[in-house]
């Protein structure tokens, strides 16, 4: 909790719009002015799941499991609060935006200080209060007088002695009831807890792990053009159906593709690439570290994924005419032997327990693929290291 009050401040102090927690990313303020990273150390998904799950209501902690992403206000002492709580697979998407024109509430003190009792000066004398009458009863020969009496050597709130004048004896607090008062045998010990019966998880399905890969993503590249992000997509759409294992961008070219080791143009809607076009395509796509390490070394790499379609290696590079790229595809289903049509002789190297193969071949020959076929025929024919 302190930690987020923290994080609460900086965006209140910066003027920020949004604050963002993301699994697995540093914590980023979002206002006019770009992103802004508040910490240096990413946050764990279950570091943000135990800051924010007890801001949650009551009512719409039993909305969550339903419920792919929930909203809530939350009051502080630096006002109202906006949070957006969205499910992924790594653990709480969590978006905070302050609510305009929220009152404060009195600032609460610390949880580790220790708070002193008030002083009550009272004099060193006893205190009677005035005697109650009430109505007798059979077993009394009096009317009943209370009277609450505070001793001299107590007189700093230590100790009260509390006298009950009237009673015959104590038997005669159980007749109390007979006249509608409580009496000591009305009073039934608490009901014994027993904890509601444990639910079992709510396990992501495949869709939803989908979709927070593409959470992750975007959170990653929060301010980009999502127009220009659609056309890259559709670049990496039209190379996958081509089958190529390689996308070339390069300013004054169209789009060109590697297919079976040679080079040839792709099949897409792109026509010559511009410096500025080529620079908003790349940048639509670019985490921001990756944007600051390309302003420091004209290259930088990353990774891209497109859920449902293959995950992209990617090489961002400057040359004389600017701006330029290579993806290289990485499938997500490994092919097999079979799939790959490899002979019954290069199996055959597969059994062998000793010796070292080589397998060798120009740029997009397919040198990766084979090995990853072949380790897949290893693991499923053999019980060995």
């Amino acid at each position: 909790m302190d930690q987020l009050h923290q994080y609460l401040q900086q965006l209140i102090s910066t003027s920020g719009d949004e604050l963002h927690l993301v699994p697995n990313a540093n914590p980023f303020v979002v206002s006019s002015s770009g992103n802004t990273d508040i910490d240096i150390e990413p946050l764990q998904g279950s570091h943000i799941s135990m800051m924010v799950f007890p801001l949650i209501p009551h009512n719409v902690k039993q909305e969550l499991p339903n419920q792919q992403s929930v909203q809530f206000v939350h009051p502080s002492n630096l006002g109202e609060f906006s949070f957006t709580v969205q499910k992924s697979a790594a653990g709480f998407n969590v978006k905070i935006t302050p609510v305009a024109g929220s009152p404060k509430l009195p600032a609460q003190p610390a949880e580790s200080a220790v708070l002193e009792p008030p002083t009550i000066e009272i004099p060193a004398a006893s205190i009677s209060y005035p005697a109650i009458d009430l109505q007798p009863l059979d077993e009394m020969t009096t009317p009943v007088k209370s009277s609450i009496s505070l001793d001299e050597e107590y007189a700093g709130l230590s100790e009260f002695n509390v006298e009950v004048e009237g009673l015959q004896d104590a038997s005669s607090f159980d007749n109390f009831a007979a006249n509608g008062l409580p009496g000591v045998n009305d009073f039934q010990p608490a009901p014994e807890y027993t904890p509601p019966p444990d639910q079992a998880p709510v396990l992501p399905t495949d869709e939803v792990i989908r979709n927070s890969v593409r959470d992750r993503r975007n959170a990653d590249r929060i301010g980009s053009n999502s127009e220009m992000q659609d056309r890259m997509e559709d670049l990496f759409h039209d190379m996958a159906e081509a089958g190529a294992s390689d996308l070339h961008l390069s300013v004054g070219m169209a789009p060109m593709m590697r297919k079976d080791g040679r080079m040839q143009a792709l099949p897409c809607a792109e026509d010559v690439l511009g410096e500025d076009l080529m620079k908003d395509l790349l940048h639509s796509i670019m985490p921001q570290r990756n944007k600051d390490e390309f302003a420091e070394r004209r290259d930088s790499d990353f990774a891209y994924e497109i859920p449902g379609l293959a995950r992209f290696r990617c090489n961002i590079f400057m040359d004389r005419k600017g701006m330029g790229a290579v993806f290289r595809v990485i499938p997500t289903r490994i092919l097999t032997a079979g799939d790959l049509g490899l002979s019954p002789q290069i199996l055959k190297l597969c059994e062998l327990n000793k010796g070292l193969v080589l397998v060798t071949g120009p740029t997009g020959s397919g040198k990766s693929t084979t090995l990853s076929a072949l380790l897949d025929h290893i693991n499923r024919t053999r019980d060995d290291h």
